[in-house]
């Protein structure tokens, strides 16, 4: 009988640090989406203020990185795919499409570069160490000022005011404020060729100068609607092998296709509310089209007179396309019905490829040792997209890792399975 009670005992023990170790990946993986999440908020802050740098420290009981990166002699040497992919997560939580007019998709096309700088080192109490310290570094330059952007925050505000948008369906939300792009922004051939002129890729040109590309037709499109309360996404492809930029917006509970840019050359509405499939010659970029939105599968009914025109409209000069690093999309055949006029190009998004800027040394951490890592961000998919900005940002904000929650669920199973075993093993001797 004493022997099977030291027997249940042990067990139990055995048990419990099974679980506690079984357990300890999901510590450690809580600390690190606790940092992502932190640092995502302190980065979003500070692009929102136009700030060109940004430094978060967080100090965590936890290393967050591979064991085998701290050596024996208690040297860290951190392991860069996984800083990599920190930093990654970071910008693409900080850039994120929330719902707020001045954040997600506008943050990410209206910033021009941005670097990276990373430390992680250690705190002391005597000779024990207290805690792991990660620092990073942003540093960012923009397109537009905080003071321009806050000269637009007022002029949008204006212009929707002017709308008169109370009481309105959301229809007709939409197409108020698509008629009021297309009656008021000009495509900017001006500047296509030049290298120092940036302020064609943005949202303050189209509305405050009333000149823009189609990324900041597209940008304007995001910031208005959404003050609205219209969720709508920029999406970023190809047409006729040129970079091109156009939006979706949410209406009736599924999304449709509004391209401003096209419909304010042609005087009308051949490409507003569409489907993807009558979307002729738009293709969305591998990473736009896994957009995990309802698309619409017909039309939106649409009366037939085009946008109201208070500016002449010129015609977009055709430019050699800067490719995307990666392989152009395959364009679709032109489909003669809903084609624009031959005379009519693609307009390029095309960002000049400048270098990011280099990394600033951050303040050294209060530890004896510390590595450190300097990344460039890598450049996105499709063109216009700033050469330095990290790829993939607009996935949403990455959930828990499943591989670690089933390995430390499953572990856990086995465990009180085999407990369970052997306590009715015991019973039985009884």
């Amino acid at each position: 009988m004493k022997r099977d009670r030291i027997f249940r005992f042990c067990l139990c023990l055995t048990l419990c640090f099974a679980v506690v170790f079984s357990a300890a990946p999901l510590f450690t993986h809580a600390a690190e989406e606790n940092f992502i999440d932190e640092a995502a908020n302190v980065l979003r802050d500070a692009m929102v203020q136009r700030l060109p740098e940004v430094t978060y420290t967080y100090e965590s009981q936890d290393w967050i990185f591979s064991p085998e990166a701290i050596g024996e002699d208690g040297t860290m040497t951190l392991p860069q795919g996984e800083v990599t992919a920190l930093l990654q997560k970071i910008y693409s939580r900080a850039i994120a499409h929330n719902g707020v007019p001045n954040q997600g998709d506008y943050l990410r096309w209206h910033i021009a570069q941005c670097a990276e700088h990373f430390e992680v080192g250690y705190t002391q109490e005597g000779n024990r160490l207290k805690d792991f310290k990660y620092i990073f570094t942003f540093t960012l330059s923009y397109y537009t000022t905080a003071q321009q952007e806050n000269e637009l925050t007022a002029k949008v505000q204006t212009a929707l005011s002017q709308l008169n948008l109370t009481g309105k369906t959301d229809y007709e939300k939409i197409k108020a404020i698509y008629d009021y792009i297309c009656a008021h922004v000009v495509y900017d051939n001006d500047h296509l060729s030049d290298p120092n002129y940036h302020l064609q890729y943005t949202a303050y040109a189209a509305l405050i100068h009333g000149t823009s590309v189609c990324q900041g037709y597209s940008s304007l499109f995001y910031r208005m609607a959404l003050e609205a309360g219209l969720d709508n996404r920029i999406i970023i492809g190809q047409s006729r092998g040129e970079g091109h930029a156009w939006n979706i917006v949410k209406l009736d509970g599924v999304y449709y296709n509004v391209d401003s840019t096209w419909d304010a050359v042609s005087g009308d509405y051949r490409f507003f509310l569409k489907t993807t499939a009558h979307m002729s010659e738009h293709e969305a970029d591998a990473e736009h089209k896994q957009l995990p939105y309802s698309m619409a599968t017909q039309d939106y009914p649409v009366p037939g007179d085009p946008p109201p025109t208070t500016q002449p409209q010129t015609q977009p000069t055709t430019v050699p396309a800067t490719q995307p690093a990666t392989t152009p999309v395959t364009q679709p055949a032109p489909t003669q019905a809903t084609q624009p006029a031959p005379t009519q190009a693609t307009q390029p998004v095309t960002v000049p490829k400048t270098e990011p800027t280099a990394a600033p040394t951050t303040a050294a951490a209060t530890n004896p040792t510390t590595a450190s890592a300097t990344n460039s961000a890598a450049p996105t998919t499709g063109t216009g997209t700033p050469a330095s900005a990290p790829s993939n940002p607009t996935t949403p904000p990455e959930e828990a890792s499943t591989d670690t929650w089933l390995l430390a669920v499953g572990g856990m199973a086995l465990l009180a399975a085999a407990a369970g075993g052997a306590v009715l093993l015991a019973k039985k001797r009884k």
